[in-house]
């Protein structure tokens, strides 16, 4: 499975992530966006992480701020100021971003990017509890016979666990959502909105089959990090 990248930490002007290592894998390319949408077309570059290895963006290289173990057993870890790759592509530090990894194998093939994983922005977790409103556009992918999450469609992944899920479809096509891949999908119906309660979810799939449509979630963050 491509790889997702965890959120170990998030401070003002420092992202931590980490990696699990993989021996098919040489680097780790990580990407981002400023939009849900945008990441799931296809994020822009930022910086490589060598398998096992160890990355610090400039600005932390010059401050010596957030300095960690750099030999985390079975980690691949990066130490980043989003305000070093700002563009009109990528955010800064301070607001909501939308990661990607791209696995590069021995001979510098290049995988195809993974689930997003959403990093909000570096106030959020500085309360116990507090919501992320997060536009975007279920894509259009065929659904399987099986009726699990197919290939291709969105996999979006929370920085922590959501207590609380409200899923909005504001567009004219049904949306089906799954929250784990081995799960079978459930509508919601164009038009309507889902709300779940206490329900623990990190990750949700998303798609249309035969059209797209407008979507919209409201996430309740709590707990600590997981992995």
């Amino acid at each position: 499975m491509p790889t997702t990248p965890q959120l170990i930490e998030r401070l003002q002007g420092v992202t931590e992530l980490g990696m699990l290592n993989k021996p098919s894998v040489a680097s780790f390319e990580v990407g981002a966006d400023r939009s849900l949408d945008g990441a799931f077309s296809g994020t822009t570059a930022l910086f490589r992480v060598p398998n096992g290895g160890y990355f610090r963006s400039k600005t932390l290289r010059r401050n010596k701020i957030n300095r960690t173990d750099e030999n985390s057993r079975g980690w691949s870890r990066a130490s980043v100021d989003f305000d070093d790759f700002s563009s009109a592509t990528v955010p800064g530090s301070g607001v909501l971003t939308f990661l990607r990894v791209k696995e590069i194998d021995n001979s510098g093939a290049a995988g195809s990017e993974g689930p997003i994983l959403v990093v909000p922005p570096a106030d959020f977790f500085s309360s116990s509890r507090k919501v992320l409103v997060i536009p975007g556009t279920a894509p259009n992918v065929a659904s399987t016979p099986s009726g699990l999450p197919p290939a291709g469609c969105m996999e979006i992944v929370f920085p922590r666990f959501c207590d609380r899920l409200e899923f909005v479809n504001s567009g004219a096509s049904n949306i089906l959502l799954s929250f784990s891949p081995l799960t079978p999908e459930f509508t919601v119906a164009n038009g309507s909105s889902q709300t779940f309660e206490q329900a623990g979810i990190k990750r949700l799939f998303v798609h249309c089959s035969g059209a797209t449509s407008a979507f919209s979630i409201k996430a309740s963050i709590v707990g600590g990090i997981s992995h």
